[in-house]
Order: C-alpha cells, then sequence, then structure tokens
C-alpha cells in the first residue's frame, strides 16, 4: 500500500513537470502556479494518509489526486492514455 502511494506521488511530479513546464509558457489550460497549489495539496494529502491510514485521510487523499488529474486535463501535452490510467488507479484506492 505504501509502495502503491509512493509511486503515485513520484508519478504525479512527473506529469506536473511534463505537462506544465515553464520553458514555453503554453500548454493549453495549464496554469503554473494552479499547478504548484494542487500538486502541493496532493503531495500533503498522500504524506499524511500514509501517517495516518485512516478512512478520512484517505478520501481526501482521493479527492486532491482528482483534482490534480482534472486541472492536467486541460493541458496539450498530456497523454489520454496516462491521463486514464491514472484515473483508474486512483479509482482502485480502497478507503475501506
Amino acid at each position: 500500500m505504501k509502495k502503491f502511494l509512493i509511486n503515485c506521488l513520484f508519478l504525479g511530479c512527473i506529469a506536473f513537470a511534463i505537462s506544465c513546464g515553464s520553458s514555453s509558457g503554453t500548454g493549453g489550460g495549464c496554469d503554473e502556479e494552479r499547478f504548484t497549489e494542487l500538486i502541493s495539496a496532493y503531495v500533503e494529502a498522500g504524506t499524511v494518509y500514509i501517517q495516518d491510514t485512516t478512512k478520512v485521510n484517505c478520501e481526501a487523499y482521493i479527492e486532491a489526486i482528482q483534482e490534480y488529474l482534472d486541472a492536467i486535463d486541460d493541458c496539450d501535452n498530456i497523454f489520454e492514455a496516462d491521463l486514464e490510467e491514472a484515473r483508474e488507479a486512483a479509482a482502485e484506492i480502497d478507503c475501506g
């Protein structure tokens, strides 16, 4: 479980770096400031959940993932297959 969560956080950081790099300033609906906020919330929620695996923390983590994925969906240079795979992985998290 913890390995899965750490992998999700790592992949999320990579997707962030790829989807909204600051080099061109473009990327469809990408907003670098908004992504910074979302990735921080995503990482923080994942860290809290790893440290204390309660249902409330799990649900907060899933919500942060979904908000992040919804935001990167607006970027021109994100692969839809990767986005769908990430959504499926998030849907498999069982908060029990």
